[in-house]
């Protein structure tokens, strides 16, 4: 695809809600290589997976100007940006909820790639019991903040906090524990990003929080 979204492009809804769908094998020549949406919205329980922006930004997800955006139990992986954001790309989001998402294997490789796994510039950023892992990118392997407040609870980032840039006018703060440990996916080789038995990050989740949802992707009753 020449223009925006290899895969779904939302323009100018009102609050829709994008629920239970794979996006994958997506191309685009700019920005969003599986969805690009401008307008507030509901994210849940559905899997970008293999998406790539070509030259452009936000491999998985290439979120703006959406105001108030909630993403639960989204599965974001291996996505690839060229330049920032090769899981999820957000730029002026008035307040971005991640809940209860796994983001993990994306990659930004161009030499000023930034942001692996999120790049966010002019975003309050919210995760909750969500995954960041295996993201990579030459600057902020996992995240990559410019003028964006993030809050992590009870969330692991591998690479803990070094793999975070904190660019001007940014801040991270977390809640609970932050885990640095292996989360022990089933086989992400072939895109299971479940969680195996002895995973650390069972059973370990906030209980407190915006919205949070009681079932997992699959619809079973969380730890």
């Amino acid at each position: 695809h020449l223009g925006y979204a290899g895969g779904v492009e939302i323009w100018n809804s009102s609050g829709m809600t994008f629920e239970d769908n794979i996006v994958t094998n997506n191309r685009t020549h700019t920005n969003g290589g599986g969805v690009f949406c401008h307008a507030p919205a509901s994210f849940m329980r559905n899997q970008f997976d293999s998406n790539i922006s070509i030259t452009g930004a936000g491999g998985g997800m290439f979120i703006e100007n959406a105001g108030s955006w909630t993403s639960r139990n989204n599965i974001v992986t291996r996505n690839k940006a060229q330049t920032n954001g090769g899981g999820i790309y957000f730029r002026w989001v008035t307040r971005a909820d991640l809940i209860h998402d796994t983001i993990a294997d994306n990659q930004a490789p161009a030499a000023n790639g930034t942001g692996g796994g999120i790049y966010s510039a002019s975003t309050a950023l919210n995760m909750y019991n969500s995954i960041l892992c295996g993201n990579s990118a030459p600057t902020g392997a996992s995240t990559d903040l410019i003028g964006t407040p993030l809050l992590l609870d009870h969330c692991l980032v591998q690479g803990g906090l070094p793999s975070i840039r904190i660019g001007a006018n940014s801040t991270v703060n977390t809640l609970g524990p932050l885990s640095t440990s292996n989360p022990q996916f089933v086989h992400p080789s072939i895109s299971d990003y479940h969680l195996a038995w002895s995973s650390p990050c069972n059973g370990k989740g906030p209980s407190l929080g915006p919205n949070l949802p009681t079932t997992d992707l699959n619809g079973d009753l969380r730890q």
